[in-house]
């Protein structure tokens, strides 16, 4: 396997907690925003609730973050599993012990 860089490797981690972090503030936000008005108004209620679950259910909405996160996903796993395959072709030339004779 590659060695890996330490220092980026925790500089990523620690980008990708801030951003978790900054989105999951960000929901909790909007649910309490959510709950608020579920609770002060029935009749708005109903509409955010209605509102809500169709923009949530929207194939429009899933195609987009199928193409921001799902694709991009595939991508980089297929990566791993690239260098992964070149990395063990390499390990089993070197290591290769031939038990016949060359032709």
């Amino acid at each position: 396997m590659p060695k890996v860089n330490v220092e980026k490797l925790k500089a990523f981690m620690k980008y990708t907690a801030s951003i978790f972090k900054s989105l999951e503030t960000q929901l909790i936000a909007y649910r309490m925003v959510f709950l608020a008005v579920k609770i002060l108004d029935k009749q708005q209620s109903e509409i955010l609730e209605q509102s809500f679950q169709q923009a949530v259910n929207s194939p429009e909405l899933a195609k987009q973050m199928y193409e921001k996160y799902d694709v991009v996903l595939e991508q980089v796993l297929a990566r791993v599993d690239e260098a992964s395959a070149e990395e063990d072709l390499l390990k089993w030339i070197r290591e290769w012990k031939p038990q016949n004779p060359p032709n």
